[in-house]
C-alpha cells in the first residue's frame, strides 16, 4: 500500500476525486434558475373599476398599482435603523389606484376591496396613509358605485375636511357606499 501511495497516478487520481466531490458540493449550493412569467397588470374587475374612475375624473390622471414607497417616506433621519424599520412596514405595499391633479399632486387614494381584504389590515394601511396626509376611499369589489357617485363622494369629503378648522383637506379614510 505504501508503494501505491508513492505512485504519481495515485495522487492524480486522488486529486481528481477531490475535485469531483468539490464540484458536486458546489453544484448543490447553486441558486435555482431565475424563472419568471408574465402576469396581467390588472384583473378584469380592476380594469373595469379603473374605467369608472377615469369617467368620474376625466380632468385628472388615475394611476393603478402604485407602491406606497413612492407615496410616502418615514419622518425620521434616513439611513438609520429606525428609518428602515418604519419604511419596511409600507414600502412593499401597493395602493390600488391614485388620483392625481394636473400638477401630479395626489388628490386621493382609492382601494378596491375584495374578499381577500381584512378590515384590521386595511385600517392599519389607512392609518399609515392618513398620517402622510392622504384621503383614502374604499369600495367593495362587488358593490362598485357609478362614476358620478365616486366623484360626488370625493368632492363632499374634501369640502367637509376644508371646513374643519386646523385640519388638512386630507388624511381620512372612508368606506364608500355599498
Amino acid at each position: 500500500m505504501t508503494e501505491l501511495a508513492g505512485h504519481p497516478l495515485f495522487w492524480i487520481g486522488g486529486l481528481l476525486l477531490l475535485f469531483a466531490l468539490l464540484g458536486l458540493v458546489l453544484a448543490r449550493r447553486r441558486p435555482p434558475a431565475f424563472r419568471v412569467v408574465k402576469r396581467a397588470f390588472l384583473t378584469e374587475n380592476e380594469k373595469e373599476f379603473l374605467q369608472r374612475l377615469e369617467q368620474a375624473f376625466p380632468e385628472h390622471r388615475v394611476m393603478a398599482q402604485v407602491s406606497m414607497g413612492a407615496l410616502m417616506a418615514p419622518d425620521v433621519p434616513g439611513g438609520t435603523g429606525h428609518y428602515l424599520s418604519i419604511r419596511g412596514r409600507f414600502a412593499q405595499k401597493v395602493v390600488d389606484f391614485v388620483i392625481l391633479d394636473d400638477a401630479l399632486e395626489v388628490i386621493a387614494l382609492v382601494e378596491l376591496d375584495d374578499r381577500t381584504h381584512r378590515q384590521d389590515k386595511d385600517a392599519e394601511r389607512d392609518t399609515m396613509t392618513a398620517a402622510a396626509g392622504y384621503v383614502t376611499l374604499r369600495y367593495r369589489s362587488r358593490e362598485k358605485p357609478a362614476p358620478q357617485a365616486i366623484r360626488a363622494e370625493l368632492q363632499a369629503l374634501h369640502a367637509a375636511l376644508r371646513r374643519r378648522p386646523g385640519q388638512r383637506p386630507a388624511g381620512r379614510a372612508v368606506q364608500g357606499p355599498g
